[in-house]
């Protein structure tokens, strides 16, 4: 028996045949209303209390795009509640945005007040959360055949806390897109709000990657895990991740995923120089490795460089990460370097040394042990002849001269130079 003629009966008032129908059917937002109803009409309010009860209060999203079911319900509410609960029945029925009523109940008046004059607290709140949820669900903005590297990345280390950066100059990361697959790089201080201005959805995300444990690359992770979590009772097509992290940061914070089941991989990012190092696929066509780097974290050298690999494309990038520069990271570049492949180099430079100008100009030639700096990042080139060079993990000093450097580099190897700050892409083909 359809609705419709269930409708009828009620209408006709032969109340307890249309419970009686009623009863037996499967039950539906739509069938308990109709239930209620019959059940109000044969005088059985304690037996509508729980169905109202439960449609008024749990089956929100479905009031909210009926409006009305929703009347109808607070109409029923109301005879029942009269019966039952005097009190609340008087809360239903005042117009909250006159109330003044002294020692009313706040339990009560927060989820029924003004029922009938318009929508309650409680409701008002869900239709927020409503709109919230639709913002973490919002649509992917990346597609299919797509291959860039998006550098939501301003300034390195921790000059962006410092008050003179404030609503000025951002930390944040990378954001790599692989054919529909996102992969965060080293998500820092406002990588998240880097990542919504530049006009991204959380849904862009598939996997994270962290090089080592300092704050300027793993800050936003938390937040990051925090989103997933969350996303987990939103997500209809239980999506899952990917956490590729160095070994420090994998360990401070497991605790936040080790138990979870919202991640398809969970691995421990390391190089081993004496040992070998598996390549990890993300796709068929995309395989991410590890690169040695020297950048001590908490007296630990656990920090990475990474490289992806892009088989279909032929294209290899080569992220440094934050290293200084030696004879061993250059022969460990030159053998994973590719014939036909085109090469992108993304370089950390951090900074500048002195020194390494002075031993330069001296004959006995020295790096700065934890970044590349300007002699570091000559080497690189000089190694790999990238087909691109991305000038990347800038400190704040490099502010006012970091684009005569893109000319210098530009002019010296004449290669395409780029800064990889300010939300820029480079199109990986």
């Amino acid at each position: 028996m359809s609705f419709n003629e269930v409708n009828n009966k009620i209408r006709n008032r032969y109340f307890h045949q249309a419970v009686e129908i009623l009863e037996s059917m499967v039950k539906s937002p739509e069938r308990d209303l109709f239930l209620a109803e019959a059940y109000v009409g044969d005088h059985k309010n304690e037996e509508a209390s729980p169905l109202l009860m439960d449609l008024f209060f749990k089956k929100q999203a479905y009031l909210h795009e009926n409006k009305a079911y929703r009347d109808k319900v607070v109409a029923l509410l109301d005879i029942v509640l009269s019966d039952i609960d005097h009190n609340s029945h008087n809360l239903m029925n005042m117009d909250f945005n006159q109330l003044n009523v002294n020692n009313i109940n706040i339990l009560k008046a927060f989820y029924l007040g003004g029922a009938k004059h318009g929508l309650t607290l409680a409701e008002k709140a869900f239709i927020k959360k409503k709109e919230i949820n639709r913002s973490l669900n919002r649509g992917e903005t990346i597609s299919t055949n797509e291959y860039f590297i998006q550098f939501l990345k301003v300034f390195s280390s921790y000059t962006p806390l410092l008050q003179s950066s404030v609503n000025q100059n951002t930390g944040g990361g990378y954001f790599l897109c692989l054919n529909k697959y996102g992969l965060v790089i080293d998500p820092g201080h406002h990588f998240l709000d880097n990542f919504y201005k530049a006009g991204r959805s959380f849904k862009d995300i598939n996997g994270i990657a962290v090089t080592h444990f300092h704050d300027d690359h793993y800050a936003d992770l938390p937040s990051l895990l925090a989103l997933i979590h969350q996303s987990g009772s939103l997500d209809k097509q239980n999506k899952k991740y990917d956490l590729f992290l160095d070994r420090e940061t994998f360990s401070k914070f497991r605790e936040l995923f080790i138990s979870s089941n919202m991640f398809r991989k969970k691995e421990r990012l390391k190089y081993n120089r004496y040992g070998k190092n598996d390549p990890i696929k993300i796709k068929n066509e995309i395989i991410l490795e590890t690169l040695p780097a020297n950048h001590p974290s908490n007296f630990k050298n656990g920090c990475v460089g990474l490289l992806i690999n892009i088989d279909n494309k032929k294209v290899q990038v080569f992220i440094t990460g934050d290293t200084g520069w030696n004879a061993y990271l250059g022969e460990v570049y030159k053998k994973k370097k590719r014939k036909n492949y085109d090469c992108i180099l993304v370089a950390h430079i951090s900074s500048f040394f002195a020194n390494e100008i002075i031993s330069y100009l001296n004959g006995a030639p020295e790096f700065y042990d934890k970044h590349l700096c300007i002699h570091g990042l000559k080497k690189a080139i000089e190694c790999l002849d990238p087909k691109k060079i991305v000038l990347s993990e800038i400190g704040e000093e490099l502010s006012q001269i970091i684009q005569d450097l893109q000319k210098l580099i530009y002019h010296t190897y004449g290669k395409e130079c780029i800064v990889g700050q300010n939300d820029h892409i480079v199109y990986l083909k």
